[in-house]
């Protein structure tokens, strides 16, 4: 197939697992001579990831937004009085619309989908793919009636992820016009079956790149822990879901066991200083400021994959967690918890990792002084690990977004014709309400 043209529509390019996919997917598909658009709602203060030269970057912050809403209202019932399907796409809008509280309607002006809107019109992309639930549903909205499909991926299990709940039930209502959807597990396609009608389903596990290529800013071990000691590792965002008030409550209760060992925390709080705060507290009430670190955010990640003896997955729930990807190519030992979802799905207990019962602060403290005084099981594990360079391998994974990519083009699936329930779509969309491809790569 010729080179394509994909625009992918994401909230920031802050650090996090769908930023770092959306970096990797773009570059591995400039390379292969296709030609890619990143928008992003936030500006480019947000940014921790660097966009491949060759890919365009807009910035939807940085448009114009005093925008001439009476031209475009006038413009569209022009347009309504012309074209009778567009007439029913509109009717149908009103009734989605209407279903919502008066407080809701009232936030949709905040959601740029004019702006995105045009972008989409002036690019003409052959694919916008909205990277989770809030840019999904506006790369929906904004896409209807043009030429283009519409691919949405939810990066995280929302079975637990909690969303706003106008955002849920825009989710609810219009997942179904999405021409495909890309997941990491058949748990979150069953969800979106079952809460969104969704259907054409691709899963799609995370990629690993090894080695990482460094970016700022860069935070030199030696400067946090001392060459004498042995460190247990964390990394994510400092968030509720990541689980680090667990981890550090069973790293307590062993620290007396286990001398020479600190457990070091690699994050932020993107938001706010809420959660780092709190964390701090907990840190201070069980008076382990000398054993537990907390130094910030790192972008030299596999200084400290390589500096670290254990690494530790502590979230309650995730997508498919790249982190402990990371580690694991990396040759760590890794520990984590069995949590809604992805680990499961690369751990095999006691053979390339620990796998414990999720949120069970007892199981997590006893695996961890597990590993740390087996040594041996600790090497098993690391020389075990490092098979995930292989098995989700940049190129396999990359490889499968493209065959879906190629799929979606030539299917006849379509937002026009979902809505209008016209010709052959309706027909494939009965056929394939409940469809989940399980990709392979070439």
């Amino acid at each position: 197939m010729p080179g394509m043209h994909v625009l992918i529509l994401i909230n920031s390019l802050t650090s996090g697992g769908a930023e770092r996919v959306t970096v990797n997917l773009s570059s591995y598909l400039v390379e292969k001579g296709h030609k890619v658009t990143v928008v992003t709602i936030k500006n480019k203060k947000w940014d921790f990831y660097t966009l491949d030269r060759r890919v365009t970057r807009i910035c939807l912050d940085s448009m114009q937004r005093t925008w001439r809403s009476n031209r475009i209202v006038a413009g569209l019932k022009r347009s309504m009085k012309r074209f009778t399907v567009l007439r029913m796409i509109v009717n149908k809008l009103r009734g989605f619309l209407y279903r919502l509280s008066p407080l809701r309607i009232l936030k949709l002006k905040f959601l740029k989908f004019f702006p995105l809107r045009r972008v989409i019109r002036r690019q003409q992309p052959d694919i916008v793919l909205g990277m989770m639930t809030n840019s999904a549903v506006m790369a929906i909205i904004a896409s209807f009636g043009l030429p283009t499909k519409v691919i949405v991926s939810e990066r995280n299990f929302p079975g637990r992820k909690k969303t706003r709940s106008h955002w849920a039930r825009l989710r609810q209502r219009f997942y179904r016009f999405a021409d495909g959807h890309v997941v990491q597990t058949n748990k979150i396609s069953c969800w979106l079956k079952k809460h969104t009608k969704a259907s054409n389903i691709a899963i799609i596990p995370n990629s690993v790149t090894y080695p990482i290529t460094s970016l700022p800013p860069v935070l030199v071990p030696l400067k946090v822990v001392g060459k004498e000691s042995k460190v247990i590792l964390a990394v994510g965002k400092l968030h509720d879901q990541k689980g680090f008030d667990l981890l550090i409550s069973a790293f307590h209760r062993i620290t007396e066991r286990i001398p020479g060992w600190i457990l070091v925390i690699l994050g932020k709080d993107v938001r706010t200083e809420s959660q780092w705060q709190s964390l701090q507290q907990q840190i201070d009430e069980l008076d382990l400021n000398d054993k537990v670190k907390m130094p910030g955010c790192a972008g030299n990640i596999s200084d400290w994959y390589r500096r670290s003896d254990i690494f530790v997955l502590s979230s309650r729930y995730e997508g498919f967690p790249n982190v402990l990807l990371e580690a694991m190519a990396n040759g760590c030992s890794c520990i984590s918890f069995d949590c809604d979802t992805g680990p499961s799905e690369i751990i095999i207990n006691e053979q390339n990792g620990l796998l414990i019962p999720s949120e069970d602060i007892d199981s997590l403290a006893e695996a961890m002084e597990k590993l740390v005084k087996d040594e041996k099981l600790r090497a098993h594990i690391a020389a075990n690990a490092v098979k995930v360079r292989e098995d989700f391998s940049e190129h396999r994974i990359m490889d499968m977004w493209i065959q879906f990519f190629e799929e979606v083009l030539k299917s006849d699936y379509g937002i026009l014709k979902k809505i209008t329930g016209s010709g052959k779509a309706l027909h494939n969309r009965r056929q394939h309400t409940s469809d989940t491809k399980i990709l392979r790569s070439k």
